[in-house]
């Protein structure tokens, strides 16, 4: 229901409408019954005549002259179900109190005993009677009449009259909602308002007649009250504490002012016209089984003030409600009242162009990967814009996952310049609307786009390495070091950064992203090589890709250096080395709260193919693979992703300037058995053999590692020196 008002009346109808009745619009019963079900208690007070008569008081007389303002009492007959003519007299702000009292004596409908009087008197006694008793006395005789001797059971008991529960009734005034999240899966909305529960207490009656009075105010500690809360333990949500209209027949009125986040849910893909819902949840965990909360079934429950409204939305009045849902359990019963806000784009259907954009019909020559992976079968390139505005236009609505990847790639291709927002504009439009007072340093929250596998990591932000090796640069077998050449891609999702696409214009951002927080714009995880010489951290800085869902993408590349433990190098020269890189967080994981994973790692084609014959060493990306690692470090334990690579030794090179030398000053070294053993010579030619093999060691010892290990080089060289040896002494 949209909330259609008397200018005049405009600020006071705002305020008075969450303290109004809206009394027909609280029960599953129709309004007049509601009204009325309470006709015995009213029965009770009423007394020789049965017309409506607005100064019934005894002793008291019709002012004349005076035009009663506007209270709320007035508010509850604005909603109630009453007659045309009584609802056009309220409309009618001219009306003095001797007219309003001609108009209740004479209209049929407004017997003494009707809800519709009662709150007439209620509305006029106080402006439009003389020789009233004082208000505060009244209250005063009231509240001592109805409190005094019960209160305790007052308090706490359910005032159950009819049937096994009693009926709470339910409904909702919006006077303000704005975007607080423009997250494209529905993002959240702020909603100011009241929140109106009515019902029945005959335990609080009195006789406005010999009182004078026809209702009071009381605390919500004075009386029972429904248990309706919140859901949830967020503390931005707030629910006033506030004052409660009782009236003399029993009927009781409390409103409460609202200024809550509602979550909003974006329509599924499938459903083209389907509206974005944002929902509020209250529930009553103490009340099981004695009070049920109900609404009316017309759309008199949730009323919206006509100045709502947002520049690239509609209100679906159809779908915005309130829904009670009552669900039992083992133990109790728990019922939700839900406030549903609906929300349409103005933009309906999808368009490559938007509503602003002028569609021509560019040609298309390059199709994404994250087009493809929506639309397999279209893999051609060289078709017309027009062609695919139809395919989405005619198949899908403006907030859906195809539309949006369909504007982002297609925008800049079929879309006239002159009437589509630049680059450098809609960019700066997101700038301005996210990054002010953006908090660098704080991580985000978790993001319903991650997929935690444990409970473990439900509360740490989920970032994820994605590694390009690029080229192999160098191992150094002394220093245990090696060097590649990458791409280093860290993923994850910030909420903070997140924007409705077919709002902002645009579905990409760029911002300045360091480890520096004097030259970032954005969070960024404290992510580095951990085993490193030269990290992550040194490489050259770079932006980072922000979108519309908060996606972060932050790519950098350049060649790290790590040391680590080389691992085969026993076979020498004919070894497979293997070797790691750490990545993870310097800091503490229970502080820095983040989830590192990785996929797997990709490399260049370059590193695939089997042609190295100009290169030392050669990645064997086969056997490349990725572990997480534990470490203990300073008292707390920090958790790592590690990257074992392989690698394979040109071993020709050493095979011939080593290896066959080796065996052939050994083979060599046998002749001193054919020279005479009483010639001097034989010892000359052994001792020669021996140097050139010291001579070997030496010149090798540059590229041989050095280990705790025996290599298979010091076998080799070894046994040829001993084999030399036994030939001299023999």
């Amino acid at each position: 229901m949209r909330l259609s008002i008397v200018p005049q009346h405009a600020f006071l109808v705002v305020v008075c409408a969450q303290q109004s009745g809206l009394a027909s619009s609280l029960d599953s019963v129709p309004p007049k019954d509601f009204r009325n079900n309470n006709q015995h208690v009213l029965k009770r007070f009423t007394q020789e005549t049965s017309t409506c008569d607005i100064c019934a008081f005894n002793g008291s007389s019709i002012r004349d002259g005076v035009i009663p303002s506007w209270t709320n009492a007035a508010t509850r007959l604005w909603f109630s179900e009453a007659s045309d003519d009584l609802l056009t007299s309220i409309k009618d702000n001219s009306i003095t109190c001797s007219e309003w009292s001609n108009l209740a004596m004479n209209t049929t409908e407004l017997t003494a005993d009707s809800a519709d009087c009662f709150d007439l008197r209620d509305w006029l006694s106080w402006q439009c009677c003389d020789n009233m008793p004082s208000l505060s006395e009244c209250e005063a005789t009231a509240k001592q009449a109805i409190l005094a001797d019960d209160a305790p059971i007052t308090q706490t008991v359910v005032p159950i009259t009819q049937g096994a529960t009693l009926d709470v009734k339910v409904s909702a005034y919006v006077s303000e909602i704005s975007i607080v999240n423009y997250g494209v899966d529905g993002g959240a909305v702020e909603v100011t308002g009241s929140l109106m529960l009515s019902w029945v207490d005959e335990r609080l009656g009195w006789n406005p007649l010999e009182e004078g009075c026809s209702s009071i105010t009381v605390q919500e500690d004075g009386i029972w009250v429904p248990k309706l809360v919140p859901d949830g333990d967020d503390e931005t949500n707030v629910l006033e504490e506030s004052d409660i209209d009782v009236l003399a027949d029993g009927r009781i009125f409390w409103n409460r002012e609202i200024r809550m986040r509602a979550s909003c849910v974006a329509p599924s893909d499938t459903e083209k016209s389907a509206s974005k819902v944002c929902t509020i949840d209250f529930v009553d965990h103490k009340n099981t089984g004695k009070v049920r909360y109900v609404t009316d079934d017309n759309s008199n429950a949730l009323t919206i003030d006509d100045e709502v409204s947002f520049s690239h939305y509609k209100i679906d009045d159809d779908q915005t409600t309130i829904v009670v849902d009552a669900s039992v359990t083992p133990n109790a019963a728990v019922q939700t009242i839900q406030i549903q806000l609906a929300f349409d784009p103005l933009d309906t259907t999808c368009n490559i162009c938007d509503s602003t954009g002028k569609l021509t019909n560019g040609t298309i020559h390059y199709l994404s990967q994250d087009w493809l992976e929506l639309f397999p079968d279209q893999t051609e390139e060289g078709f017309q814009c027009f062609k695919y505005n139809e395919l989405l236009s005619s198949n899908y609505n403006g907030g859906s996952e195809e539309c949006v990847a369909g504007r982002a790639n297609f925008e800049e291709a079929c879309c006239d310049d002159d009437d589509t927002m630049s680059t450098y504009e809609c960019e700066e439009n997101i700038h301005d609307l996210i990054s002010e007072d953006m908090n660098t340093i704080t991580p985000p929250d978790p993001s319903a786009n991650e997929h935690d596998i444990s409970f473990l990591t439900e509360d740490k932000v989920d970032v994820t390495i994605s590694l390009d090796v690029v080229q192999f640069i160098d191992i150094d077998v002394k220093q245990n070091t090696f060097s590649l050449l990458m791409s280093l891609e860290l993923f994850w999702f910030d909420q903070r950064l997140a924007w409705e696409p077919f709002i902002g214009g645009c579905h990409r951002v760029t911002y300045r992203a360091s480890i520096d927080a004097e030259l970032t714009e954005i969070w960024v995880p404290n992510f580095n090589l951990q085993n490193k010489l030269e990290g992550f951290q040194m490489l050259p800085e770079a932006h980072a890709s922000v979108y519309y869902d908060g996606s972060v993408r932050w790519r950098k590349t350049g060649i790290l250096t790590g040391t680590c433990d080389l691992k085969g190098v026993t076979s020498f020269p004919f070894d497979t080395t293997s070797c790691y890189f750490d990545f993870g967080d310097d800091r503490n994981p229970l502080f820095h709260r983040v989830n590192y994973d990785y996929v797997a790692p990709q490399f260049f084609s370059s590193l695939e193919d089997d042609k190295w014959n100009f290169q030392e060493y050669r990645l064997l990306t086969t056997k490349t693979y990725v572990e997480e690692v534990t470490e203990s470090l300073s008292g707390f334990e920090n958790r790592f992703i590690r990257y074992h690579f392989f690698f394979d030794r040109a071993e020709f090179f050493y095979v011939h300037m080593f290896v066959i030398i080796y065996i052939l000053f050994t083979y060599l070294s046998f002749g001193t058995f054919w020279i005479d053993a009483e010639s001097g010579e034989r010892l000359g030619f052994g001792t020669s053999i021996l140097f050139l093999m010291v001579a070997q060691d030496i010149s090798s010892a540059d590229v041989t590692p050095v280990t705790q290990e025996f290599l298979w080089i010091g076998k080799l060289s070894l046994s040829s020196k001993v084999l030399v040896l036994l030939t001299i002494i023999h």
